[in-house]
């Protein structure tokens, strides 16, 4: 089975405390569990000092893919709703090398990570 790694991170907003940040992030996890991925927070510490840090850490979740087709699209689908239900707020998406960053989804957009996704599939080693 192939699989592909990506680090997910949404903007936080200047009214967000690290309650919301952390049930946001929660929030999105278990939706992209939900559809068949498998989301974790990375175990980053910000250093002492670092403002603004400690939220984008907070913000932050490393998601394994399926290549399945049908579970990258539905991957997909689940950061797009997360936008659109969250006004104001955009989802930087890295895979690899590739970044692509998303702020009012279109559809074209959501195609583009799509083919992002695909093209970074590896197959998993045992």
């Amino acid at each position: 089975m192939s699989e592909v790694l990506s680090r997910i991170r949404f903007d936080t907003l200047g009214t967000d405390d690290d309650l919301a940040i952390d049930r946001l992030t929660t929030d999105l996890a278990v939706a992209l569990t939900q559809a068949g991925s498998e989301a974790k927070r990375p175990r980053l510490e910000p250093s002492p000092g670092d403002k603004g840090a400690g939220e984008l850490v907070l913000a932050t979740l490393n998601v394994l893919t399926s290549a399945d087709p049908a579970q990258i699209e539905a991957m997909v689908r689940v950061l797009v709703g997360f936008v659109r239900r969250n006004d104001g707020r955009r989802v930087h998406v890295r895979i690899d090398d590739n970044e692509l960053t998303i702020d009012r989804p279109t559809e074209q957009q959501a195609d583009e990570l799509i083919a992002i996704y695909r093209s970074a599939v590896k197959p998993r080693k045992h």
